[in-house]
């Protein structure tokens, strides 16, 4: 498992397809949940996540059978302050059985995180439009901070623009889903996004505490009012073990104590993890209200192509114009894929494409 999830780990990269936002949700949350997993399997697997004190009588092979049985049959909290339970059912409902799965769970919830992505992928490629084609990702560079910038003020974009141009005016013909398949789907995964992180948020309070609703807060609460692990049973230190031992034919049972030292490390990485996805909670639910907005809105549509024709002093053009190159020649996916070339390449680059196509558009012959 350690050696999958570090070649996954290691194919993650941003395809430029997509915008900042959906790189939070698909590539560093799926960096955190597999760099946490491949922490705890190594703790879990190579390490020793259990410990117990046992009696004397028990030496060598004993005490690793011990350990071992205690941390794949669960152990139980109790309270250094609270008798141990006589009822079996008691010493059931108190066990801890999420420990031995944290790994596979973590593993799970960057499944989860990369599945929207998956989606993106498979239904966009049926749309006809190769959309890292249309982003020029290698002509891009950082200067002055994080401002982007062309390596070069005499780049061509020609190509580019001609892919883009065979899209818009011949989907038709061609019959290529463009129109408003891209941007449709596009939110519909940004939709997607937030449904994951409700699953996430799920996923965190059934296996590690359904008595809390907002299980971050309770926890950081917990603190502030110095009730520690050993107080609020949340990822408990010490527990306890009962085991079963065949000697001469009879049975004995032993109850014995154990340390987890997996959850000193799990309760800082899932604490992390539960303030992590309210950010992430956060900055999709604006991103997605954003690009529904823009994509709906056609006053949007008419000021971003207008802030570029304005960049390359093309200003005396009526909103009637506009709405008509946007209508009939890039509409809806034209735009979004030039949001998109503007969220990786900068403005530069998209002043260059429109001002191409607007020059194309008018020379295109139309009926009157």
């Amino acid at each position: 498992m350690l050696h999958l999830l570090s070649q996954y780990l290691a194919k993650l990269h941003a395809t430029h397809d997509e915008d900042a936002v959906d790189r939070i949700n698909y590539m560093y949350t799926n960096i955190l949940l597999l760099s946490f997993s491949i922490l705890l399997t190594g703790k879990h697997y190579i390490g020793k996540p259990l410990q117990c004190w046992v009696p004397a009588q028990f030496k060598g092979g004993w005490e690793v059978y011990i350990e071992n049985h205690c941390f794949i049959e669960n152990t139980y909290f109790v309270r250094m302050d609270e008798d141990l339970p006589n009822d079996g059912a008691e010493r059931e409902r108190r066990e801890l059985a999420y420990y031995q799965w944290i790994p596979f769970i973590l593993a799970m919830q960057a499944a989860f995180c990369y599945a929207p992505r998956l989606i993106w992928k498979v239904l966009n490629n049926r749309s006809g439009i190769n959309l890292t084609a249309f982003i020029p990702t290698a002509l891009v560079t950082k200067k002055d901070g994080d401002k982007k910038v062309l390596k070069s003020d005499e780049m061509d974009y020609s190509p580019l623009v001609n892919r883009l141009e065979e899209h818009v005016t011949l989907a038709a013909a061609k019959r290529v889903r463009f129109g408003v398949y891209v941007t449709i789907l596009y939110i519909f995964v940004k939709f997607l996004w937030l449904v994951n992180v409700v699953v996430q948020f799920l996923i965190l309070n059934i296996f590690l505490g359904p008595q809390y609703t907002f299980w971050g807060i309770g926890i950081v609460n917990d603190l502030l009012h110095n009730r520690d692990w050993s107080t609020s049973g949340h990822f408990p230190r010490v527990t306890m073990c009962d085991v079963t031992v065949r000697e001469m034919g009879n049975l004995h049972n032993w109850t014995v104590q154990c340390v987890l030292m997996v959850n000193m490390f799990a309760e800082k990485i899932f604490l992390f993890l539960w303030f992590w996805f309210c950010f992430v909670a956060i900055v999709t639910s604006i991103n997605f209200l954003y690009w529904l907005f823009v994509s709906l809105s056609s006053s949007q549509s008419r000021s971003f192509i207008r802030k570029y024709l304005d960049f390359n002093d093309r200003k005396n053009i009526s909103d009637q114009q506009i709405d008509d190159f946007t209508n009939q020649m890039l509409r809806k996916d034209g735009i979004t894929v030039l949001r998109l070339i503007s969220d990786n390449c900068g403005d530069l680059a998209v002043a260059e494409i429109v001002v191409k196509l607007w020059d194309a558009y008018e020379d295109t012959p139309r009926s009157k």
